[in-house]
């Protein structure tokens, strides 16, 4: 089954909210009102928000006034036309008409901006649905974009209180951008690495320092020499407050000279990082500090750092199944983290990849832990545990060595599910990297660990090629064992695969085409 095929099923809340009508009366107020609405809702499209610092707002606006109009012009019958459209939202949803309903959707949300599952249901529809319809990488993530921003910018801002507008943003990261499921996945990663890398230097970030830059523009300029900073922007030509100015590689010459050397610089850029992180990305560095502290340091270039905090912001909020949610989205992020949170960019052959970050490994068992801690059964927290333990093991032993492998392993066996694991270690980690892998057969999964060790090796990295080259003996063995052959492995036979795999690499790397872990780990 085709994993990208789009999502066909009812909008969530949506059967508990169809009201006993007569399919007259239906007809006529969609017919009459839904005009009506449409005028409103053009009135009130996605702001240009991704160039120009924002402006500095309260956490809950107002409604806007198109919103309050048809409010209070509707009355009682607001109720009933916002279910006359979720009927009408049902249909196109049945039908694969996506187009149709985001407009639709606009409606609803204009009608209900306090009903948490219009926003879901509307982001899903733009960042699942409508993203796939399109072929080019560049045309999906625009969607996907609207998707986050929707949720991110509108649904949460009118309703702070819902946990569940926050874990279904950091779904969109964790899953949709973070994971492999849509064909487009590497376009999705690289580019909210590369628009998020003018924030994150490295992908880090300088919690105390940020917290004691300006929070306004009036403190900012009482700094005199910011103040005639910033009046040399503008006598320039340009926005001392744009964020471009964050990035060397952005912002035009003038400004890199007068920045340069500069001791009022570094407050600025502090400032307007601040402001563009919490106004327009809704990123608070108080709950971004927590969130590490939970969960280990985290890449904020990547998908996975933002899936945790959003994960986090829902739990502290929620209770039942939607805290168990929310909890279990922390917990996979910083996982997921682990696997490939480390960013490596060559970019002089455009190589995008995503490697682990092994040094997150104690932080990630303490994220299972602190979970478990806060569900009333922590049984499905102990659970996932177990499992990345198994994944742990595999990854220590291809990036760190046997020795470390060894002792996650020790650790693996005396999790609870000691009948589970075999005794020994390499037969657990050829029955891992098979039961993991995608499908196919033992030859093609060898093939492609072959092929990860001579990349590795190529981009002069020799503990990873090492690593890889260690896996494929284990696999290589393996192979041998169920050709039920009695001769020793052949170290020749290996050598030649080996080489086959060095001139795919070369072959691949000649032609500039950007490459990424695709095959094997």
């Amino acid at each position: 089954m085709n994993r990208e095929k789009t999502r066909n099923e009812a909008p969530r809340g949506l059967a508990g909210r169809l009201p006993r009508l007569a399919a007259g009366s239906l007809c006529i107020l969609l017919l009459v009102l839904a005009g009506r609405a449409g005028q409103v809702a053009a009135s009130h499209r996605y702001r240009a928000q991704y160039d120009r610092l924002p402006a500095e707002a309260g956490t809950r606006p107002t409604l806007p006034a198109g919103i309050r109009f048809v409010t209070v012009a509707l009355g009682g019958f607001r109720g009933i036309v916002a279910d006359a459209l979720w009927i009408r939202a049902s249909i196109l949803q049945e039908k694969g008409r996506y187009f149709e309903l985001v407009q639709l959707a606009d409606w609803i949300t204009a009608l209900e901006p306090h009903f948490p599952e219009v926003w879901i249901f509307h982001a899903w529809n733009l960042a699942y649905n409508v993203s796939v319809l399109f072929e080019s990488p560049e045309d999906r993530w625009r969607w996907v974009r609207h998707g986050i921003a929707l949720l991110r910018d509108r649904g949460i801002v009118f309703n702070p209180d819902s946990p569940s507008l926050c874990r279904e943003l950091g779904w969109i990261f964790l899953h949709k951008i973070g994971s492999d499921y849509d064909s487009a996945h590497w376009y999705y990663k690289r580019s909210w690495a590369r628009e998020m890398e003018p924030f994150f230097p490295e992908g880090r970030l300088d919690y105390d320092r940020l917290v004691s830059a300006p929070s306004d523009r009036r403190r900012l300029l009482a700094d005199p020499q910011v103040a005639s900073l910033v009046d040399h922007i503008r006598a320039a030509g340009e926005d001392p407050f744009d964020a471009a100015v964050l990035h060397p590689r952005s912002r035009p010459p003038s400004v890199n000279r007068l920045l340069q050397n500069n001791p009022a610089a570094a407050v600025l850029l502090d400032f307007i990082r601040r402001n563009v992180l919490e106004h327009r990305y809704k990123l608070q560095p108080d709950i971004m500090r927590q969130v590490e502290e939970i969960c280990g340091p985290l890449d904020w270039r990547l998908p996975y750092a933002h899936s945790a905090y959003w994960g986090y912001r829902g739990a502290a909020q929620a209770q039942g199944f939607e805290k168990l949610a929310c909890e279990r989205m922390v917990y996979q992020s910083a996982a997921a983290a682990f696997r490939q949170g480390k960013l490596y960019y060559d970019r002089e052959r455009d190589i995008f990849i995503l490697l682990p970050k092994l040094d997150m490994f104690e932080h990630v068992l303490r994220t299972y832990q602190y979970a478990a801690a806060q569900l009333e059964d922590p049984a499905p927290a102990l659970e996932a545990r177990y499992y990345f333990l198994r994944m742990a093991t595999l990854y220590f032993y291809v990036y760190s060595g046997p020795e470390e492998a060894r002792r996650v392993f020790t650790m693996l066996r005396s999790s609870g599910y000691a009948e589970e694991v075999p005794t020994d270690l390499d037969r657990f980690l050829v029955e891992e990297t098979l039961r993991t892998s995608p499908p196919g057969d033992l030859k093609s999964i060898l093939n492609a660990v072959l092929y990860q060790a001579a990349f590795w090796e190529a981009l002069d990295f020799p503990d990873r090629a090492q690593g890889f080259t260690r896996l494929a003996r284990l696999l290589w063995k393996e192979e041998r064992r169920r050709a039920a052959t009695t001769a020793a492995p052949s170290e020749s036979l290996f050598e030649k695969r080996l080489e086959e795999a060095r001139q795919q690499v070369r072959k691949t790397l000649s032609a500039a085409v950007p490459v990424g872990p695709e095959n094997g780990l």
